[in-house]
């Protein structure tokens, strides 16, 4: 019985749970970035925020169908979807692209100064720290 009807229930729970987390920390970390304020960590990664629930759409509605249909349908039935997930994800890299290359642009030309080194808590080449003021560079991040 837990076989079939236990492992799509926690799957369905754990993409709810992880999708739900994206959009929190998105919104957030978004809000962040587009205030402007006098100091702004910027990371390419904070597109996986938007990227994950988009992608996490086909699984959650294969182990729906999975609970209320069974296999062999949701198989079948997702397989014919399967070009919308390659476009999707493809669309996704792209606007990432784009994200990284012109958001940097928009704060230099905001009067932002890029700060040399990892900021704090974050993983070399992942995030990079902008400041209104050189100064600010060397205090710690909050």
């Amino acid at each position: 019985m837990f076989e079939t009807k236990g492992r799509p229930v926690l799957a369905i729970l754990l993409i709810v749970g992880l999708c739900s987390l994206c959009v929190y920390l998105g919104n957030d970390t978004f809000n962040e970035n587009f205030s402007f304020g006098n100091n702004i960590v910027f990371s390419w990664l904070t597109v996986s925020f938007i990227a994950l629930p988009v992608i996490m759409v086909f699984p959650f509605i294969y182990f729906i169908l999975l609970l209320l249909k069974g296999k062999e349908y949701a198989f079948k039935t997702m397989g014919e979807y399967v070009v919308y997930l390659k476009w999707s994800c493809i669309v996704l890299v792209i606007i990432g692209v784009m994200y990284s290359v012109f958001y940097p642009t928009v704060l230099v030309k905001k009067g932002y100064l890029r700060c040399s080194g990892i900021p704090s808590g974050w993983m070399p080449g992942t995030a990079t720290r902008y400041v209104r003021d050189s100064s600010l560079c060397n205090v710690s991040d909050k």
